[in-house]
C-alpha cells in the first residue's frame, strides 16, 4: 500500500470535519426516516380523500336515479345502480325497460346526460344485461 503525503492527509481531515452535502450521516439518516414518516401520512391522507370522494360519487350517482327512477316506474320500468369502474357507471334494467326499443334513448338521454350533468368526471353510463 502506498503512503498517506502530508497535502493529502490534510485533505482527509478536512472532509472529516466538514462532510459533503452528499455523504449520508446518521443524523441524515434520521431526516430521511422523518421524510419518509411525513410522506407516509401524506399518502394515508390522500387515500382517506379519494375514498370520501369515491363515496360522495356513489352518492350522487344514486341520487340521480332516485331522481328518474319515478319516471322510469311510470312505464313499468326500474334502473339500478351496478358499479362504479374507470369513471364508467354500469346500470341495469328491470321490468318493461328489458324489451322497451326506446331503453336506449332513456339511457343516453335521460340517465346518461343526468349522471354527467351532475358529475362532469364521469365519461358514460352503460347498461348490462
Amino acid at each position: 500500500m502506498g503512503t498517506i503525503k502530508p497535502a493529502d492527509q490534510s485533505k482527509l481531515q478536512n472532509d472529516v470535519d466538514h462532510p459533503s452535502p452528499f455523504v449520508k450521516t446518521t443524523e441524515d439518516q434520521s431526516d430521511l426516516s422523518v421524510i419518509a414518516q411525513i410522506v407516509s401520512a401524506e399518502n394515508e391522507d390522500s387515500d382517506n380523500k379519494t375514498e370520501s370522494s369515491s363515496s360522495q360519487i356513489l352518492a350522487q350517482i344514486q341520487q340521480v336515479l332516485d331522481g328518474l327512477q319515478s319516471y322510469i316506474s311510470s312505464h313499468g320500468g326500474k334502473v339500478e345502480f351496478v358499479e362504479l369502474k374507470d369513471c364508467v357507471v354500469f346500470i341495469r334494467f328491470y321490468g318493461t325497460c328489458l324489451e322497451c326499443p326506446l331503453s336506449f334513448y332513456t339511457l343516453t338521454y335521460g340517465i346518461e346526460r343526468h349522471i354527467k350533468a351532475k358529475i362532469p368526471s364521469i365519461l358514460r353510463v352503460e347498461a348490462l344485461e
